[in-house]
């Protein structure tokens, strides 16, 4: 539950950091797994999210959510502690794909 130091300084409002996290552990480490796959395309969201969409299976709901939280994280109404319980099973598996690529 503790915050990496390598995401900087958490946004005070909730919502934004959700988004924070959500550009950092699925986005940049969602690009980093698709660099593994050489299937990496560029650092920009929608291509990450794409190249997921397309090389991922059993994530949809967390893309889903995660697309949802980039794009309008007030509207999405969800809190940073439960965006990173909703992302870690993707993040756990992205980070044991890349290991052991």
């Amino acid at each position: 539950g503790k915050q990496p130091a390598c995401t900087g300084k958490l946004p005070e409002n909730t919502f934004y950091a959700a988004r924070k996290f959500v550009r950092y552990f699925v986005v940049i480490e969602g690009a980093y797994w698709l660099m593994s796959l050489n299937r990496f395309q560029s650092f920009r969201k929608e291509d990450v999210l794409q190249g997921l969409w397309e090389n991922t299976t059993g994530f949809e709901s967390v893309l889903a959510l995660s697309e949802t939280v980039l794009v309008d994280p007030l509207s999405a109404g969800v809190a940073h502690e439960d965006v990173l319980k909703k992302i870690r099973p993707i993040v756990e598996w992205m980070f044991r794909e890349i290991e052991t690529a």
